[in-house]
């Protein structure tokens, strides 16, 4: 009698535990890991009604009748259990060999229902918790949820799963047919003492579980303070930027003003007289052609005197400040035309451009990208074959995650092309190979400012091929 009672108040205990970790895991459900929480209370829940099957419990039926659905009730806690530490924020972790292990373990449990074999009932549920201990260890282990620094509660809950495995191996060894014991709990002495160990293991488990989820707790507050700091270094930063950006826009701004006025407006100037001028002429019922040929050479003067005062201007800005150069998003169609209409009317009149599929976005310096395309098309433009168009397109690299402008042409003179071709030469060198002048020299630098390149490959074909390619 004396046994029987220390026995029923084992499994009070054992049934208290579950109870009173269940209700402080439900203080401790916060968003994110409430699923978890949830499948451990109905773990909690399946192997309090396991247990309570003994009959020093409950005694309004026999063993026989308690014990098959003790066992599978005991079974689905430990599957509940796989399912709270195997899953992550959102699904569960998908890992072969604990999900290989928890299979083995689901396809053999429905065979503690099978009346033929309730001879081996203890033996077969020892093995099949074996294996459902070793798999919640390996998903515990694995998932990254529970991957902490500190993580004590998960080394603890590692270490209980290892007992509990070994535990339910040796209590297989002596359940029948290798054993005499045909019940978990009874008044044999290895009887009692399973039933103590459970109680004890159980009682790491839990604490070990609580301990997993104020580790994860723990560690979003540790994330979310770095956030908070992080967030305040990023605005203490761009406060700090702001003010240098806009010192700088005005340095600039004034800089672009004198540059403006100085330069650019007397040529402007020049260019609306010329302009002026022609349609004083076409007016005229008898315009000379000599001087409609003198006033387009003379505009195309002005439009390349801008071009090298363009080369100019940004090549010792290159050397001064290569690395001040804001860059913006800029659709590449728009920067391929307004390159073509900087060039001269006769320039014009020979660029084709191949209309892309999509409208494509890059982060450039749009001033430094017109500039380079207006010098490749311009170099295009004096190298061609006479009647021959230059193809101008964009395209997309998804190999170099880029975007690349390509200028196809048939130039007059092959011989031109060279290593050097991209060079930068003196303005005393009349040389054939010194055509590319400073323009190309440009091109290639804004491409390299950009982390990109300038290719120029010659085709068997006899085709020259300019590739300005610039990262997206």
């Amino acid at each position: 009698m004396e046994i029987n009672q220390y026995l029923t108040s084992l499994v009070y205990i054992y049934m208290g535990e579950q109870l009173a970790f269940g209700l402080c895991l439900i203080l401790l459900a916060q968003k994110g890991l409430r699923t978890h929480i949830v499948f451990w209370m109905l773990a909690n829940l399946f192997s309090a009604l396991g247990i309570a099957a003994s009959p020093h419990v409950l005694t309004i039926k026999t063993i026989h009748d308690l014990q098959m659905w003790g066992a599978f009730a005991s079974l689905a806690g430990g599957i509940c259990r796989y399912f709270a530490v195997s899953y992550r924020q959102r699904t569960f972790d998908h890992d072969r060999l604990g999900d290989g292990i928890m299979a083995a373990a689901l396809f053999a449990t429905p065979l503690v229902m099978l009346a033929v074999l309730d001879k081996y009932l203890l033996l077969i549920v020892c093995l099949i918790g074996a294996t459902l201990s070793i798999a919640c260890l390996v998903a515990a282990v694995r998932n990254p949820l529970w991957r902490t620094p500190r993580g004590a509660g998960q080394t603890l809950f590692s270490v209980g799963m290892i007992i509990s495995a070994f535990a339910l191996l040796f209590r297989a060894s002596t359940s029948y047919p290798l054993g005499i014991d045909r019940a978990f709990v009874g008044g044999s002495m290895v009887q009692v003492w399973a039933l103590q160990t459970l109680v004890f293991i159980s009682f790491f488990l839990q604490i070990g579980f609580v301990g997993m989820v104020m580790d994860r707790y723990d560690r979003e507050n540790r994330f979310a303070d770095r956030r908070a700091v992080r967030q305040g270094q990023r605005s203490s930063a761009l406060v700090k930027r702001k003010a240098e950006l806009a010192k700088t826009s005005r340095e600039r701004l004034d800089l672009i003003q004198l540059l403006t006025h100085e330069v650019r407006q007397p040529i402007n100037n020049a260019q609306a007289s010329l302009q002026s001028i022609y349609w004083n002429f076409v007016r005229a019922a008898d315009m000379p052609l000599r001087a409609n040929h003198a006033l387009r050479r003379a505009q195309a003067s002005l439009d390349e005197i801008t071009l090298a005062l363009s080369n100019v201007i940004v090549a010792g800005t290159l050397a001064s400040q290569p690395q001040n150069w804001k860059t913006e998003p800029q659709e590449a169609a728009a920067a391929l035309e307004m390159a073509k209409l900087d060039c001269i009317a006769d320039a014009q009149d020979l660029i084709q451009i191949v209309p892309s599929e999509a409208s494509v976005y890059i982060s450039v310096a749009p001033i430094l990208l017109r500039v380079a395309l207006h010098n490749l098309l311009d170099y295009a433009a004096q190298q061609a074959a006479a009647d021959q168009q230059i193809s101008a397109s964009i395209h997309v690299d998804n190999d170099r995650m880029g975007v690349y402008f390509q200028i196809k042409f048939t130039p007059r003179d092959q011989n031109t092309v060279s290593e050097d071709l991209f060079a930068k030469r003196r303005s005393d060198d009349t040389s054939s190979a010194s055509k590319s002048g400073l323009g190309l020299f440009i091109a290639q630098q804004v491409a390299l400012i950009h982390h990109g390149s300038l290719t120029a490959n010659l085709e068997p074909q006899g085709d020259l091929v300019f590739e300005l390619f610039l990262p997206a």
